[in-house]
């Protein structure tokens, strides 16, 4: 128990979702590889909310390039 303890610890609760993803990069590479599963891949991207969140955070660093185009 006191193991546990630590390794929450360590991670704050933080390291619980770093270990989550991790968990889903392994699944995603068997479904790359499987032409057929590559659908399923969809579905799998769907639930975690971590992914769209992220193409959000790359756009509005495209447009913060596209103002400093436009200065």
């Amino acid at each position: 128990n006191e193991n546990l303890d630590k390794r929450k610890k360590r991670g704050k609760g933080k390291n619980n979702k770093v270990k989550n993803h991790v968990k889903k990069n392994v699944i995603s590479t068997p479904v790359i590889i499987d032409d057929d599963e590559y659908v399923e891949s969809e579905e799998v991207s769907e639930r975690p909310k971590k992914r769209p969140r992220r193409s959000t955070a790359k756009q509005i660093n495209y447009v913060e390039l596209s103002d400093d185009e436009n200065t």
